[in-house]
């Protein structure tokens, strides 16, 4: 078991419903700055992991402009969970590869959920 940090950044895309009556939604895109505190538990080349993880806003885009949308209305609380396989390289450098799903807990009505890939290089010291 590892208890850890990452920094990452994010695109999402998304779409959130604002009248249900009228069947429309606000469609856009964002790039989020990744800072996680992550629980591992470690099976052989195999890892099983959760997070708990805040996102600070740096970009929109596509938003309609009649919106005031902002980019902190995107920041915010995530939980994540996963799972993912290391490949040693050598005996300080892994090569690792993770699956995830998450839920954005935000400060306001706008919210994501997302899922993904990642890959990075571990060393080990």
């Amino acid at each position: 078991m590892t208890l850890g940090a990452e920094v990452g950044v994010t695109q999402i895309q998304g779409a959130t419903a604002i009248n249900q009556d009228t069947n429309t939604s606000l469609v856009g895109s964002a790039r989020l700055l990744d800072i996680a505190a992550v629980y591992e538990y470690l099976y052989e080349k195999f890892r099983f992991f959760g997070a708990i993880q805040y996102s600070l806003g740096m970009s929109l885009a596509d938003f309609p402009t009649d919106q005031t949308y902002t980019v902190s209305d995107i920041g915010g609380l995530w939980l994540k969970g996963g799972a993912g396989y290391s490949l040693a390289l050598n005996d300080v450098v892994s090569l690792v590869g993770k699956g995830f799903i998450g839920y954005a807990f935000n400060r306001n009505y706008i919210g994501f959920t997302t899922f993904g890939l990642s890959a990075y290089l571990e060393f080990k010291g």
